[in-house]
C-alpha cells in the first residue's frame, strides 16, 4: 500500500488522506503491534493550512483521558502475574 501511495504523490494525484488513516486504523487494530503515528503527518497538514492549535485549554481533555484500571479492563486489558498491564489477546 506505501508504494501505491508514493506512487500517487509522485503523479501528482489526489488521494483521500481520511479513508487511509481511518483503514489504516481497522488494519491496526488486528494486529500485535498496534501504532498509529499520525501526529507529525497532522502537524504538517495543519502548519501548510495555517491552523492554530494554541490558546485551547486542554485540562478539560486531559481530565477525561484518563486510564484507570476499569477503562483498562474495558479495553481488554488484564493484569499478568507481574503487575503489568498486558493484552487479552
Amino acid at each position: 500500500m506505501d508504494m501505491f501511495l508514493i506512487d500517487y504523490i509522485i503523479r501528482g494525484h489526489q488521494i483521500n488522506l481520511l479513508y487511509i488513516m481511518i483503514r489504516n486504523m481497522i488494519m491496526a487494530h488486528n494486529q500485535k503491534q498496534k501504532s498509529l503515528s499520525y501526529g507529525q503527518c497532522l502537524t504538517s497538514i495543519f502548519k501548510h493550512f495555517e491552523i492554530l492549535l494554541t490558546g485551547m485549554d486542554r485540562t478539560l481533555y486531559s481530565q477525561l483521558m484518563e486510564i484507570d484500571n476499569i477503562t483498562l479492563s474495558k479495553m481488554k486489558y488484564m493484569l499478568n502475574e507481574d503487575g503489568v498491564w498486558v493484552s487479552k489477546d
